[in-house]
């Protein structure tokens, strides 16, 4: 007599991923500008899934991958976490085509919380809990995550580019189907500049015209991008007092709104007037936009 095993039993823990994964979904789906794709019940260790991101028109304009979680006991000092394996940590801790978000849903308030994973901020996760911003929400009535994930999606491309024009310069045609846009994407984000390019960039910032103009397009080529930035504060010699007092003025212009510590362009048109006259400057001083990029 053959004796057949039980079924796979389905955990409390299934349930929940599930609940997680449903709710999210229908919330994004209410606003209408995210198409998610994300597996159900995934035993793989890295992602989910991916979410596509639409022009608000129903066309993709970009991609990400994500992990949802469902966001552990609110008590550790009223913050918002959820717990990640070490598989998934070393999996961010390297560089891929597409960003990784992190996704921690709060069933019960029926609102979720994003957080972008890179190979830096894996380093600070510690004990394997992922702390969420409060102001990365996403619920019925928010939508702000909409722009952002679009400036990431943008960003990421122009990163692309520049990586693949500088990788074109080696290659020959017949190369060229061979290239990994994974390793393109290594080739320029773990690319730093050395210590003659950063001299040069920090020269090329050191005076009170181009701080004040291209602080402005420094907020849009680094969006998403919150006050107090210290890479960007360094290098343009900024205080916390003085870089309030270019933010009171770009509000009251109508140039940005602020909410909590995150700046959001208002004026785009021109902000990419300022990049393309900074662009142009920084080539008349021999100074490389991946240089400038790879510095923050």
């Amino acid at each position: 007599m053959v004796i057949l095993n039980k079924p796979a039993k389905y955990t409390i823990q299934n349930f929940r991923e599930l609940e997680s994964i449903s709710l999210l979904e229908n919330i994004l789906a209410s606003h209408q500008l995210v198409m998610p794709k994300i597996d159900k019940m995934d035993k793989w260790p890295n992602i989910d899934g991916y979410l596509y991101i639409t022009d608000g028109n129903g066309y993709e304009k970009g991609e990400l991958k994500v992990q949802v979680k469902t966001i552990g006991n609110k008590g550790v000092k009223g913050k918002i976490f959820c717990k990640i394996g070490q598989k998934y940590l070393n999996y961010c801790s390297d560089i891929h085509e597409l960003v990784n978000l992190i996704i921690g849903v709060d069933t019960e308030n029926k609102e979720a919380y994003w957080l972008k994973i890179t190979p830096e901020n894996t380093k600070k996760i510690k004990d394997k809990k992922v702390f969420f911003p409060k102001i990365n929400v996403i619920n019925y009535n928010n939508n702000s995550y909409y722009k952002l994930w679009r400036d990431i999606c943008k960003r990421r491309r122009d990163l692309l580019r520049i990586a693949y024009d500088e990788n074109i310069k080696t290659k020959t045609v017949k190369d060229m189907p061979s290239i990994s846009p994974d390793k393109i994407a290594k080739k320029i984000l773990l690319s730093k500049p050395k210590a003659k390019e950063i001299n040069a960039i920090q020269k090329f910032f050191n005076n009170p015209y181009t701080k004040k103009r291209y602080y402005y397009n420094l907020i849009y080529l680094l969006s998403p991008y919150y006050k107090y930035n210290k890479k960007v504060n360094k290098l343009l010699n900024l205080t916390e007092k003085k870089e309030d007092v270019f933010i009171e003025k770009f509000k009251q212009d109508g140039l940005i709104s602020v909410t909590g510590n995150l700046i959001i362009i208002k004026d785009k048109d021109r902000a990419k007037k300022y990049s393309n006259e900074m662009m142009n400057k920084l080539i008349k001083s021999n100074i490389r936009l991946e240089d400038l990029l790879s510095y923050f």
